[in-house]
């Protein structure tokens, strides 16, 4: 019923960029914001009109190596946009009933912006802070439909570190 079209990053209203040759990963790169704000386009191949009524999220904190001192930045205010949704705890499901229900008629495209945040930007500081992000749309309040699994401040999706020792 509902085509998961692209997922995109607002570099005019976020610090975030695409990582090169890695298909929905981003990485934060500047301190203008570090919650990242997501275009997504979607088509309703349905017969009918929906309304997009929710935004499930789902993070899983991946692991990093070693790395430098934790260096605390400023917190800065966020531009007002579409869906803000707040940044679930690792392996939880957040739910946003959304205020603003998105009318999609019959056949026809469109594209919504979500922002993620948290209480405080150190949540995406890199890099320390790397998630893979699991978003599921609900339309009608009836059924969901889930996206490609975004990386944050990482390229490739992993579990476990890979420690090699030398003897």
């Amino acid at each position: 019923m509902i085509q998961f079209v692209s997922v995109s990053i607002d570099e005019e209203n976020c610090g975030w960029r695409p990582f090169k040759n890695a298909k929905n990963a981003f990485e934060a790169v500047k301190e203008q914001s570090l919650f990242p704000i997501f275009n997504f386009s979607l088509i309703n191949n349905s017969s009918k009109t929906l309304l997009l009524t929710s935004v499930r999220g789902k993070v899983k904190n991946l692991p990093i190596g070693l790395s430098g001192p934790n260096m605390p930045l400023p917190n800065i205010l966020r531009p007002i946009i579409t869906y803000k949704i707040k940044l679930p705890f690792d392996g939880e499901i957040e739910e946003t009933i959304l205020q603003d229900e998105l009318e999609i008629p019959s056949t026809r495209a469109f594209k919504f912006k979500i922002e993620l945040y948290a209480e405080s930007m150190e949540a995406f500081k890199p890099p320390l802070c790397k998630y893979a992000v699991f978003f599921e749309f609900g339309f009608n309040n009836k059924f969901y439909t889930e996206v490609p699994m975004i990386l944050l401040n990482n390229s490739k999706y992993y579990e476990e570190l890979r420690y090699n020792v030398l003897t």
